[in-house]
């Protein structure tokens, strides 16, 4: 081959190889940068969803939070401006109760008020009676036999529920904010325990699950007949301490004046006998 031929060859070979070699790192390099370029793009859209999702769920929580607040609203709100009790002790150890409860209410359907069953306490609860008292005038509810969540407006039951529970509820079908007054009556069985050297009774008025505040609680338990020494009688009154009680010969008296929701107040009163006095279980 002559000579000229030759380094003509050798050049073309080393060219050859040249530029296979840059041709093949340019499309490496490309592909990289292709590589790059749709990597970014990948996290341009994460960041782009991340940023959409949390628009969406901000939206969530804001939305939730109204559905919340209007839930509250239309769920209605009560407040007792005065709750008075008038409880009668009999000799027979029944004692009749009257509830006065003078309230604010605010888009409600429905009040009740619960007792916790509990058989050392009482025997049971009859003789339920609801009114509206408008003016001194009173309307008595009609009495239905049927528990029911909302009850039909000026309706009223008094029958135990589960949990054992008794429940006294009515209903009320407010819209809007008005203020009226109720008044429960009801008599307690077997209330008063009778031992041989006195006679106890211990009420809860109001329980740890009432949802309700009061701006004033008063409580007279009235005995069957006044004693001849008031030493002979003790009261004690379980509850805030913003709460004053007072025995007198033929009452006891006790008022708090301001109960907030949650709060229990509970009277226990103890009449010494001379003699031991027996009766008949009812």
């Amino acid at each position: 081959m002559p000579r000229d031929n030759l380094l003509g060859q050798m050049i073309f070979v080393i060219y050859n190889i040249v530029c296979k070699y840059y041709t093949n790192e340019f499309v490496i390099n490309s592909q990289i940068i292709i590589d790059n370029v749709q990597k970014y793009n990948f996290f341009v859209q994460i960041l782009k969803m991340k940023k959409n999702l949390i628009k969406i769920l901000v939206m969530l929580a804001i939305f939730a939070g109204i559905i919340l607040v209007t839930n509250q609203v239309q769920a209605g709100s009560i407040r007792l401006n005065s709750l008075n009790f008038q409880i009668q002790l009999n000799e027979d150890g029944s004692m009749d109760v009257i509830e006065n409860w003078n309230a604010r209410i605010t888009d409600t359907n429905t009040m009740f008020k619960d007792f916790y069953l509990d058989s050392s306490k009482f025997k049971e609860i009859t003789n339920i009676e609801v009114y509206r008292v408008d003016s001194g005038n009173r309307q008595k509810l009609t009495q239905i036999d049927e528990e029911m969540y909302h009850v039909t407006k000026n309706c009223y039951y008094g029958l135990p529920i589960s949990g054992n529970k008794f429940e006294i509820a009515w209903g009320v079908s407010v819209n809007g904010t008005e203020t009226r007054s109720y008044q429960i009556k009801y008599k307690v069985i077997d209330a008063v325990k009778t031992y041989l050297d006195c006679s106890e009774i211990y009420w809860q008025l109001v329980g740890t699950d009432n949802a309700i505040p009061v701006t004033k609680l008063t409580a007279t338990i009235k005995l069957p007949k006044a004693v001849s020494e008031k030493n002979n009688i003790r009261g004690w009154a379980h509850g805030p301490y913003n709460g004053n009680i007072s025995v007198n010969k033929d009452n006891i008296y006790l008022e708090v004046e301001y109960l907030d929701s949650g709060v229990m107040v509970e009277a226990l009163s103890l009449i010494h006998i001379s003699e031991p006095t027996r009766r008949t279980p009812i």
